[in-house]
């Protein structure tokens, strides 16, 4: 199956800006080590800021527990210095309560003057595809990954509307349902909902075809 199967050519092309600023965002601007590529995983609410053109608040990327996280945290402390500090804000600290599988969550400005600051996460999942099974909304579902942009079709038509839609329904906390439908222009849709088990291509019970979209690899 090819990427034009499932997205019209429009959309295969936000797709490759969407790869490109991911790769920016995760190796160029952090200057990654290739050997940290498969620990991390940029993944979150960005995309649907990339796609409207809007405001970004931060960059999250994810740290998987795969033997390679101490040593990320090492480098990004060396990146950062100082600046490098654990996030105590409110919300950070409901989503870890909230999540049993987040260890600590980091904060940084951006090294590039006026963008974005970074959100780290560090996590105790061993796979990307055990880390995106367990976000609750589909629209934070679309990442990147050891050179690869992951997004589902539905997950793109919910960017795209800016349609709140349940990917894990175990999942679901009232303050981040409030903080989309309140704060961000997102309505709510009831019909759709996806809850993940384990196991599964796209990180869960229920696989990710036909809507998966691998783009290919920088090179």
């Amino acid at each position: 199956m090819k990427t034009q199967d499932v997205f019209n050519d429009g959309e295969v092309n936000e797709l490759l800006r969407w790869k490109d600023l991911s790769f920016a965002a995760l190796i160029q601007n952090l200057e990654m080590p290739i050997s940290f590529h498969k620990s991390v995983v940029l993944a979150g609410g960005v995309y649907t800021n990339w796609h409207h053109k809007e405001k970004i608040k931060d960059i999250d990327v994810f740290i998987l527990d795969d033997g390679y996280d101490a040593a990320v945290l090492n480098y990004l402390k060396s990146l950062y210095g100082k600046i490098f500090s654990v996030n105590s804000l409110k919300n950070v600290s409901e989503y870890k309560r909230d999540n049993p599988n987040i260890n600590d969550v980091y904060n940084a400005e951006s090294r590039i003057p006026n963008a974005a600051k970074y959100q780290f996460i560090f996590t105790k999942y061993k796979t990307r595809e055990e880390l995106i099974s367990h976000f609750d909304f589909l629209h934070c579902t679309p990442n990147y990954y050891n050179g690869n942009l992951y997004v589902r079709r539905d997950a793109f038509d919910a960017i795209r509307d800016k349609r709140l839609v349940v990917h894990n329904k175990d999942n679901q906390t009232e303050w981040r349902r409030d903080k989309f439908l309140k704060h961000r222009g997102f309505t709510e849709h009831k019909h759709m909902i996806y809850n993940l088990g384990s196991g599964g291509a796209g990180g869960g019970g229920t696989t990710w075809g036909p809507y998966l979209t691998n783009i290919a690899q920088n090179a």
